[in-house]
C-alpha cells in the first residue's frame, strides 16, 4: 500500500479533533491516551508519518458520537441538508457548485434562512419559489434507521463494580447485563446468543480471568473484548500482555472513561478480515 494511502486518514482525525475543541498541541496527547500508544507514536500518527487502521479511525470517531461515514462526508466537503420529494422529507449530504442550476439538472438546493438548505426536484415551478437556489453536484442519502442496542456483558467479582460499570454503559445507550461469576457469565452464553462485547476485571477472586476471557473467545470469536486492571506492575503486565497476545482483547485500566469505554466496545463497521491502513 502506498505512503499516501496509509496516511490520508490523519488531516480527516486532525480535523475532527480541531471540530471539538482539542487544540494542536492536545492532539497527540488524546491519541495517545485514547488508543495505548506511546507520544512519540500518536504523534507520528497524527502528523501522517506512519498510517491509521480504520479500527482506530472509528474508535475516534465514535468517542465524538461520529462515524467513520460522517468523516468522509465531511473530507468530501458535503454538507447536511433535507431532501423533500413525494410529500416526504429525509437527511442527505450535498455537494454544492457554483450558480444556479442547469435546466438538465435532475435537483436543485434552495437556501433557507438560518442557513438550512433544502434539496427539490428541479422543475420550473419548484424554481419560481423566491428562494436562492444552487447547482447540486452530488447527493448521497443518510441511513436514518435506528440501530439495535449494543448488548455488553459486564464481569467483576465486586458487585458493586459491575454493577457501576454496567449503569455507566446503560446511560451511553447500550444493553448492559452485570455478572459476578465468570461461571455465571459463561453459562448465560450458552443458553443464550452471545453478547457484541465484553467488560472483563483481570482478577476474579483468587485467579485470574484468562479462562473465562478464552472461552468467551472461542464462543464468541468476533466480540470486541475489554480488560480492565488495577495498576499494572512488571510481574502482572507481562502476564497480561502474553494473554492479550493468545486472545485478543484491549486493556484499560481503572477507573475507565465511559467514552473510552464506548470507543472500544463499538462495533466494528470497517472489514475486520482485512485490517487495512487509509
Amino acid at each position: 500500500m502506498s505512503t499516501e494511502q496509509s496516511t490520508s486518514a490523519a488531516p480527516i482525525i486532525r480535523a475532527l479533533l480541531t471540530r471539538h475543541g482539542v487544540g494542536p498541541r492536545q492532539h497527540s496527547v488524546l491519541v495517545a491516551e485514547a488508543l495505548g500508544l506511546s507520544r512519540p507514536a500518536a504523534h507520528q500518527r497524527v502528523q501522517g508519518a506512519t498510517g491509521w487502521p480504520w479500527d482506530d479511525v472509528v474508535r475516534l470517531a465514535s468517542m465524538y458520537g461520529e462515524t467513520l461515514l460522517d468523516l468522509i462526508l465531511r473530507e468530501a466537503g458535503l454538507i447536511d441538508a433535507r431532501l423533500l420529494m413525494d410529500q416526504e422529507s429525509r437527511p442527505v449530504s450535498v455537494q454544492l457548485g457554483d450558480g444556479p442550476p442547469d435546466q438538465s439538472d435532475p435537483w436543485a438546493a434552495r437556501h433557507l434562512p438560518g442557513g438550512l438548505i433544502e434539496v427539490i426536484p428541479n422543475t420550473p415551478a419548484n424554481q419560481s419559489q423566491s428562494h436562492a437556489f444552487s447547482k447540486v453536484l452530488l447527493l448521497v442519502y443518510k441511513d436514518h434507521t435506528q440501530p439495535r442496542s449494543l448488548r455488553v456483558a459486564v464481569l467483576d467479582d465486586s458487585r458493586d463494580t459491575s454493577a457501576s460499570v454496567a449503569e455507566l454503559l446503560r446511560k451511553k445507550g447500550c444493553d448492559a447485563t452485570s455478572y459476578t461469576s465468570g461461571k455465571d457469565l459463561l453459562d448465560a452464553l450458552r443458553r443464550a446468543p452471545a453478547y457484541d462485547a465484553y467488560v472483563i476485571d483481570w482478577i476474579l477472586g483468587d485467579s485470574t480471568a484468562e479462562s473465562v476471557i478464552a472461552e468467551v473467545r472461542r464462543i464468541a470469536p468476533q466480540a470486541r473484548i475489554v480488560l480492565l486492571t488495577g495498576k499494572l506492575t512488571e510481574t502482572n503486565e507481562d502476564e497480561i500482555v502474553s494473554a492479550q497476545a493468545r486472545h485478543q482483547f484491549i486493556i484499560r485500566q481503572k477507573p475507565a472513561l465511559a467514552t473510552l469505554l464506548m470507543a472500544d466496545l463499538a462495533p466494528d463497521v470497517s472489514a475486520r478480515a482485512t485490517p487495512t491502513e487509509v
